[in-house]
């Protein structure tokens, strides 16, 4: 039996440069017009990667309340649609 692992995100795969975007287009899908928003989710989601606390409902709930935004399963499915949609193969990577 052979295994292969693979270190997606940052190696085969660019889906953080796009977080600016992904919290742009959830801002104004909620009606939010305030760049703070996407600074701040852009540098809570640093904080809480360095944690390894990789489900963001978990610090989602009271930062989205800040800017009254209720219903975080919408959000995250808005955010991982987005996610997914815009990141990039690596440079040197092929897709097969």
């Amino acid at each position: 039996m052979k295994c292969f692992a693979f270190d997606f995100d940052g190696v085969l795969v660019d889906s953080y440069s796009c977080l600016p975007s992904v919290y742009k287009k959830l801002a104004e899908y909620f009606g939010i017009e305030n760049d703070e928003f996407v600074k701040e989710a852009i540098m809570l989601e640093d904080k809480y990667d360095a944690m390894e606390i990789f489900d963001k409902r978990i610090w989602w709930k009271d930062f989205f309340k800040k800017y009254g935004i209720m219903n975080v399963n919408e959000a995250m499915q808005i955010y991982w649609d987005e996610r997914i949609k815009e990141s990039k193969i690596m440079e040197n990577c092929v897709e097969t």
